[in-house]
Formats: C-alpha cells, sequence, structure tokens
C-alpha cells in the first residue's frame, strides 16, 4: 500500500501538469487528442471524457489513504473525485438564461432569500420523499459494507457525498407552472405561500472549473418507473441526484446541484449573480393582504427593481382552471 501511495501521489501530480501543448480538445471539451507527426490527424487517446478519468485518479487516492489510515487525506481525495464527477452535460448549457419557478411557504426561510436575493439549498436527506436523492441510499455504509471485501474506504467515501446540497425547481413555458394546483397545495402552504419565477444566468447554474472545488449546475429530473437497484458497485450523478418515480412527474422539477466540500452548514443561500433576477412573485389564492404588503415591502426596502407581482384569483366558470391578476 505504500508502494501505491507514492504511484498515485505522482498520478495526481501528473493531473495537475498536462502539457495541453501537445494535446488538443475537441469541441466539447471532453477528450483529448494527440496530433499525429505531420499534424495532420488526430488519434484520439481511449480514455474517455479528461474529468472523469481525473475523477477516478482522485477516487482511486481517496480509497488508498484509506486503507493506510489517512481517513483525512482519504476524505479530501474523495471530495475532490466528486467535484470532478459532477462536470456532465445539463440540458441548459447553451441557453443562456434559464427560467424556473419556486414554490415557498411563507416564513422565515423563505423571507430571507427574499431579503438577501439568495436562494437556499438544503441536503439531500431532507427531500420529502425518502427514496430521493439515491445517493443517500445507495451511499449508506451498512449497504456498501455489505458489497465490499475491504472496508476500510467506506466511511470517509460515504462523508463525502455529506457535501451535496440541492434546490428544487419547476420548469415550464411562460407562466404555466403556477397553473399547477398541486404545487400550491404541496409545497405553498396550501395556496396561502408564493411562487418566485427565477431567471438564473448560465453562469449561476453552471460554474467554471476553479481551485476551491466548488460546483453548482442545473439538471432536469428524469421520471421512471424501472426496477432500480442499490446494490451496484458505483453509481452516476444521474442517477444519484436527477432520478425519481414516475409518480412525481407532474412536478416538472429541475434540480440545482450543489458540491461545495468547504461549506459545512446544513443549510445555507447562494447569492445571486448580476445576470440573474427574481423576475416576478405570485402569490397563493389565500394569501392574505398582510403577507402581499409584507412581500412588497422586502423589496422596496432593498430599494431594487420591484418584480411583477401577482395573485390567484377564482375563475367561476372553471374552478380548476387557475388564473392570476396582476397587482400593483
Amino acid at each position: 500500500m505504500e508502494k501505491a501511495k507514492c504511484y498515485i501521489d505522482k498520478a495526481i501530480q501528473l493531473t495537475k501538469v498536462i502539457n495541453y501543448s501537445i494535446l488538443k480538445i475537441d469541441g466539447n471539451g471532453e477528450y483529448l487528442y494527440i496530433p499525429d507527426s505531420d499534424g495532420t490527424k488526430l488519434n484520439i487517446v481511449t480514455l474517455g471524457p479528461i474529468k472523469e478519468q481525473i475523477s477516478k485518479v482522485y477516487s482511486c487516492a481517496g480509497e488508498i489513504y484509506a486503507k493506510i489510515d489517512n481517513e483525512n487525506s482519504s476524505l479530501k481525495y474523495y471530495q475532490i473525485a466528486n467535484y470532478y464527477n459532477s462536470f456532465f452535460k445539463s440540458e441548459f448549457d447553451t441557453q443562456k438564461k434559464v427560467t424556473v419557478f419556486s414554490f415557498r411557504r411563507f416564513n422565515e426561510y423563505s423571507l430571507s432569500d427574499l431579503i438577501n436575493n439568495t436562494i437556499t439549498v438544503s441536503p439531500t436527506t431532507k427531500m420529502n420523499d425518502p427514496f430521493d436523492s439515491i445517493i443517500n441510499l445507495w451511499g449508506d455504509e451498512n449497504i456498501l459494507a455489505g458489497q465490499c471485501n475491504e472496508k476500510k474506504h467506506i466511511k470517509p467515501m460515504c462523508n463525502s457525498f455529506n457535501s451535496y446540497r440541492i434546490r428544487s425547481f419547476c420548469l415550464g413555458y411562460g407562466n404555466s407552472p403556477t397553473q399547477n394546483i398541486l404545487m400550491w397545495s404541496h409545497y405553498a402552504g396550501e395556496h396561502t405561500g408564493f411562487c418566485v419565477k427565477y431567471k438564473l444566468s448560465n453562469h449561476f447554474i453552471r460554474q467554471e472549473e476553479n481551485d476551491k472545488y466548488e460546483h453548482m449546475y442545473l439538471k432536469k429530473i428524469s421520471y421512471t418507473n424501472k426496477k432500480i437497484s442499490i446494490l451496484i458497485p458505483s453509481i452516476d450523478s444521474n442517477l444519484a441526484f436527477a432520478t425519481k418515480k414516475r409518480d412525481w412527474k407532474y412536478e416538472k422539477e429541475v434540480r440545482l446541484i450543489v458540491y461545495n466540500p468547504n461549506k459545512t452548514e446544513m443549510f445555507y443561500g447562494i447569492p445571486l449573480d448580476e445576470e440573474s433576477e427574481i423576475d416576478s412573485i405570485f402569490l397563493g389564492y389565500r394569501c392574505t393582504n398582510n403577507v402581499i404588503d409584507t412581500i412588497k415591502n422586502i423589496f422596496i426596502q432593498r430599494r431594487t427593481k420591484l418584480p411583477n407581482f401577482y395573485k390567484m384569483v377564482l375563475d367561476e366558470k372553471d374552478i380548476y382552471n387557475l388564473k392570476y391578476v396582476e397587482i400593483q
């Protein structure tokens, strides 16, 4: 294991000093190419996506350091592996801005996001569905212990998953998510809360590579009725964080997935960047005037651009057809 440690340390150094002057990267920045001697042809290095391979190096380092009883270094390397493994294609890579909706109860936490112009993210273990996210089931120490002959690396690897946070939104055209009667009932205090319409910049929903190993990206949820087993040797990010049972399809969920090993708080707010904004706020059908005034005053006191305000109202000729009217 000491010899393995020497080799993996050297491998980690090599990932940091790759001579990109002799390498070419494809249009998506995913695969390495080496020019032929005549400079006209390119041979593909059949290692696959660059960051995926770097992630495997750090994951291997995490296992090796755990086996030589260096749990702190093992955790650090597993965290870096998770960071590099979080760079995969999103459905929103080419969009300058993405419009998403967030249904909220009226309480100190939801108001805090409006006051501070932040989006609060939560641990993956705090979802209302115990089978979401699947990483919590697959990454259970007892589950993994039953599959692995060597067990020293299990604890630091599982602890590295604690750095993930998520925030759920609804995706839809125009203002269509506000007409989803179940979302108001389930997530907006039985229609007493509100819904925030965000316009998020591409930079906000997909951070560039950095030496702090912090990353976040927006991902559509995949809904399925297929049989899913957690008794598998590895799990990819789509299955781990962006897969739910088809029963939840009505939510049309998109998820902000955040990886930040430098944050230890269970909940924390991420400030919106200058290109992102709150476009509109929709007040629930049962929302009181006091609630409406409180939310409006937040923006007035911030001396910032007021979003559009709308109130959900009854359609007397079609009661299940949610409508809204603009309010001043």
